[in-house]
Order: C-alpha cells, then sequence, then structure tokens
C-alpha cells in the first residue's frame, strides 16, 4: 500500500507543478492534443478536456477501488 501512496504523491506533485507553471497562461488550457489510444481511436482535444477527462476518470476509478475495499469490510484511507 505504501506504493500506492508513493505514486500518488508523485502524481500530485507532479499536477501542482504542471498548474505553478502555467498559471496566467491561459492559452495553454486552449492548446490543441492529438494522440491515438492503443485500439486506434483519433483523439483531438484541447489541454482543459484532457485534464477534465483525466478527473472524471480518477474519480470513477477512486469509487470502484473504495466498492472493493467495502466489499471486504475495509475502510478506505482518507482522500484528503
Amino acid at each position: 500500500m505504501e506504493e500506492v501512496f508513493n505514486h500518488i504523491n508523485q502524481v500530485e506533485a507532479k499536477t501542482r507543478e504542471y498548474f505553478k507553471n502555467t498559471a496566467g497562461k491561459s492559452s495553454e488550457f486552449e492548446r490543441r492534443v492529438n494522440f491515438v489510444t492503443s485500439s486506434g481511436k483519433v483523439f483531438d482535444l484541447s489541454v482543459e478536456e484532457c485534464l477534465f477527462q483525466s478527473f472524471t476518470e480518477q474519480l470513477y476509478h477512486l469509487g470502484e477501488l473504495i466498492a472493493l475495499l467495502w466489499q471486504d469490510n475495509i475502510e478506505p484511507p482518507m482522500m484528503q
């Protein structure tokens, strides 16, 4: 479990650094990002759309993990 928390902390630190470096640069959030998924689907999203998708995906999977913990009568760790 320690590895998971270490990874979460690394991701959070990188996220904070990204937002610190983009403060006041609204054009960064309008920048387009083009990518192809492993299934071959092509996407063209703004950075803002990518961040929103990432946030909602994270919430979805955290909810799944919490549900699994509850099924085993394990209280999930605090998220704040």
